[in-house]
């Protein structure tokens, strides 16, 4: 797997073990980051499609700490094995020139989401527990 995404030119951080190396691109600039905000994490405790689900906070965390914009990006399948990606609205960070809270910046992350997935249901499949008890 990491070899074939190393054939995309992107650069790749395991969560556990590359910090310092995300860390110093991050703070290098003119790099886009993409992180997954669907997987159910400690953190944002709302609702998501009408129930209550975790939603970790890295990518709120992440655009306040390195004074990023923020946007939602999503995949669609559009054929066999072909696929469009859409990037939405920027998910303000700041309000009336102060941060806005990380739960907040999620929930703005989560409701793009669920949009969607309203706009194409057939298009989403996890493969992970989305809602935990």
């Amino acid at each position: 797997m990491l070899a074939l995404r190393g054939t995309s030119g992107c650069l790749y951080f395991e969560r556990r073990q590359d910090g310092e190396r995300l860390r110093a691109a991050l703070h290098g600039g003119g790099i886009i980051l993409g992180l997954l905000a669907d997987q159910s994490s400690k953190g944002l405790h709302g609702p998501f499609l009408g129930q209550d689900c975790n939603t970790g906070l890295a990518p709120a965390v992440l655009a306040l700490r390195y004074n990023t914009d923020l946007y939602s990006a999503i995949c669609y399948r559009v054929a066999p094995a072909q696929w469009r990606v859409e990037v939405g609205e920027s998910i303000p960070t700041h309000e009336n020139g102060h941060p806005r809270p990380s739960h907040e910046i999620m929930r703005d992350v989560n409701r793009a989401l669920e949009a969607a997935v309203r706009r194409d249901p057939a298009n989403w499949f996890w493969v992970h527990r989305r809602w935990k008890d």
